[in-house]
């Protein structure tokens, strides 16, 4: 309800000696909207295709609102035969549709629909191949025979596939129907195929054959782990049968994780590759003479230590704007070339020592550009600690008591080091005060930025999220009900929705002045025979003189020692008038922190009980409560409370989709299941998964990427953001 005061101009007359005061008021306006309920609406509930497998099986399920029941049904086909006149069209065929739906006073409305044709398909077939490798090396007369026992049309492409460049060739491919695919591909030279089918509807089946020349081609391979961070010492043997001589080769390998390439001459047919990092590698043979070449793929493992990473200095967080908490660190056991990727609370650095940095855990992982080696991520989490202090503030609300003017104020204790910066804000966040306190205001909710010129840091006070209301306590009260019934009328005008006002006052006069559209005006309480639109009334009282109660609460506390909070509200409240109500006591806001506050009131006391238990929070947290007296004249007042809870919060960091139930998931205990957030970032810093309001059932990481991808195996950093709360940051372990 949005208020607003008149004062009627005061006018004296001097008629005969006789004094003419013209009386005092207080005028409050509210808005309705009366809708159109003549109009019959036609909502689509569900359309069931007709299915193949079954026929004449579709379905159409609407429902209707509007106009005045009860309603009859007409629904015809593409061509105007009129298939059914019940509410739901069952039992059809694919096609167009349309209904007639009449209410009854004879308003009808129309809807369209269209059927359409499923017929589902399930991808069961088995794509197989047999091969005949070329007579030679450099011969092109290798075969793949495929079979595919799948119903057509087909359509297929054959790939050569270049291991080493990680390409692909098209071959051949073309298209073919039957009950069965059957294609045979010659005239191949040596190398590895990919074989794509794709079937009747959604199935598409691949397959991989390798052919090798009966005279060059790889009879074995094995690797050697690296051991080394300094030095990098791992191996790949491949073994080959050349039936020509000499044996002349060119070898090339590629690292593919890393993109590293190198290559050497040989002229055994056991080949050797030393001083390798971890990695996957593609290592290719060509025979100088002939042109004959062999592809192959095999992994390098790493056995080798981690790099030690020692800690230099840590510089705590001192300020907010900007940020200036700091890491230092050195790295030994490796080659010296390394990158780094902190995870940081405020996001990725990539530099061996960082800065500006906000409080809390950083996470450090270290890749060694020689040997390919890493550090501990689980053994180097480095804790930034916060000494900057936040502003917060408390504040004494004065309600507005005056019902011909603004006499409403706000007085504020900004809380911190100091100067301030303060600024106010109305409900649109328009500024409107760079002062301390408020006074002589309007009724209605307003925010609050305070800034610690000291150390740049702030906190804003949102209009209505514990933010100072000044509320309303002029008297009389008016407090104002209603009932709004929608036009039924489908001809529009003149309409016959009504709108039923009950005021509650305690003036002895009240007056009304309705405004509507077509130039509608009404001086009555209730008005009716309306067409739909917007109304607004304007209620007009009388002043009378009153003050509401006053609350004066002094600051608490509660800690994780102590997190049950009783006060006696009889203690705090005081009624110049003496006609406070007990029983009008209420609580309008329950604490910003998610804390449970509830009143416990008899004929004779009153209390407000709060209950911290189980939540975390740091600050100071407010909790908005009123009292009323006996002519409706009200006040609130903000209660503010100095937390400094912590629940225990406790991650099990190892995540297994497929393993067993307990670690499906990222389990978090403790964590409120409100006001929280998690992300999840790989070990580049990318932001794979997000979630608010984590809540270990439906709301949880299982492994998989917000675009509903399977992620990897490997490490994995996690960032929980708690409302009120520090940043938990952590490493976890995905495991498949």
């Amino acid at each position: 309800m949005k208020q607003a005061w008149l004062l009627t101009a005061l006018l004296l007359f001097i008629l005969g000696g006789v004094f003419n005061i013209q009386a005092q008021t207080k005028k409050v306006k509210e808005s309705f909207k009366v809708l159109d309920d003549g109009t019959v609406h036609i909502q689509n509930e569900a359309v069931q295709d007709e299915n193949c497998l079954f026929g004449s099986d579709g379905e159409i399920d609407i429902s209707v609102y509007g106009g005045v029941s009860p309603y009859t049904y007409e629904w015809t086909d593409g061509i105007g035969t009129v298939v059914a006149t019940t509410q739901d069209l069952i039992g059809v065929v694919a096609g167009d549709y349309s209904v007639t739906v009449t209410d009854n006073t004879g308003c009808s409305s129309s809807a369209n629909f269209t059927l359409g044709y499923f017929c589902p398909y399930t991808c069961s077939g088995l794509l197989e191949v047999t091969t005949i490798d070329p007579s030679s090396c450099q011969a092109s007369d290798g075969e793949i025979n495929a079979t595919l026992l799948e119903p057509g049309p087909y359509v297929y492409n054959l790939y050569r596939y270049d291991q080493y460049n990680n390409s692909y060739t098209l071959i051949d491919n073309g298209s073919s129907v039957g009950a069965t695919f059957n294609r045979l591909f010659t005239n191949l030279p040596p190398g590895r195929y990919e074989l794509e089918v794709t079937a009747a509807g959604p199935c598409t089946y691949t397959t991989s054959a390798d052919l090798a020349g009966t005279d060059f081609y790889l009879t074995g391979s094995s690797s050697t782990n690296n051991t080394s961070c300094v030095t990098p010492n791992g191996s790949i043997t491949v073994d080959i049968l050349d039936t020509t001589l000499p044996h002349n080769f060119q070898v090339r390998w590629k690292n593919i994780y890393t993109g590293a390439e190198d290559s050497q001459l040989e002229n055994s047919t056991t080949i050797t590759i030393s001083n390798l990092v971890a990695g996957y590698y593609v290592v290719e043979v060509r025979d100088l003479d002939t042109g004959c070449m062999i592809q192959h793929g095999l992994f390098v493992n790493s056995s080798a230590p981690f790099l030690t990473v020692t800690t230099n200095s840590i510089v705590p967080q001192s300020t907010c704007t900007p940020p200036n908490g700091s890491i230092s660190i050195d790295v030994t056991g490796g080659s010296g070339s390394y990158t780094f990727t902190w995870f940081t609370p405020s996001g990725v650095q990539s530099t061996k020592d960082i800065t500006n940095l906000t409080a809390g855990s950083h996470f450090l992982y270290v890749n060694d550009l020689v040997s390919g080696c890493t550090n501990d991520v689980a053994s180097n989490t480095f804790t930034v600690a916060n000494t900057a202090v936040t502003p917060s503030a408390i504040y004494v609300v004065t309600p507005n008591t005056s019902c011909t003017g603004n006499n409403g104020a706000i007085d504020l204790t900004p809380i911190g080091i100091g100067p301030f910066t303060i600024t106010w804000y109305n409900e649109m966040l328009d500024p409107i005060a760079g002062t301390e306190d408020l006074i002589n205001v309007a009724p209605g909710i307003y925010g609050v930025r305070i800034t610690d010129q000291s150390n740049g840091c702030s906190r804003f006070l949102f209009p209505g999220d514990g933010s100072p209301e000044v509320t309303d306590h002029s008297l009389p009260a008016i407090s104002l009900t209603s009932q709004v019934f929608n036009s039924t009328d489908c001809n529009g005008i003149p309409g016959n929705g009504a709108i039923d006002l009950t005021v509650t006052t305690a003036a002895p006069t009240v007056t009304y002045l309705w405004n509507g559209p077509f130039g509608f005006t009404s001086p009555d309480e209730d008005i009716a025979n309306l067409p739909a639109g917007d109304y607004t009334v304007t209620v007009e009282v009388t002043c009378i003189a009153n003050t509401p109660p006053v609350i004066t609460p002094d600051p608490l506390s509660a800690t994780s020692g102590q997190t049950l909070i009783d006060l006696d509200l009889l203690a705090i409240i005081t009624d110049a008038e003496n006609n406070f109500v007990i029983d009008s006591l209420k609580i309008i806001r329950q604490p910003v922190s998610g804390a449970f506050a509830e009143l416990i009131k008899t004929p004779t006391t009153a209390s407000l009980r709060i209950d911290y238990s189980g939540i975390s929070y740091l600050g100071i947290d407010s909790v908005r409560i009123e009292a009323c007296d006996a002519l409706g004249a009200c006040s609130q007042q903000e209660i503010f409370i100095t937390v400094e809870v912590t629940s225990s919060i406790v991650i099990y960091n190892a995540v297994s989709p497929v393993g067993a139930p307990g670690n499906q998931y990222l389990r978090i205990d403790g964590l409120p299941q409100s006001a929280n957030r998690v992300s999840i970032y790989n070990r580049w810093g990318d932001l794979v998964f997000s979630i608010n309001d984590y809540d270990n059932l439906t709301r949880r990481f299982e492994g998989i990427s917000n675009s509903g991808k399977d992620l990897p195996s490997g490490t994995y950093f996690y960032k929980i953001e708690i409302s009120g709360g520090p940043v938990v940051t952590g490493f976890l372990s995905l495991k498949r």
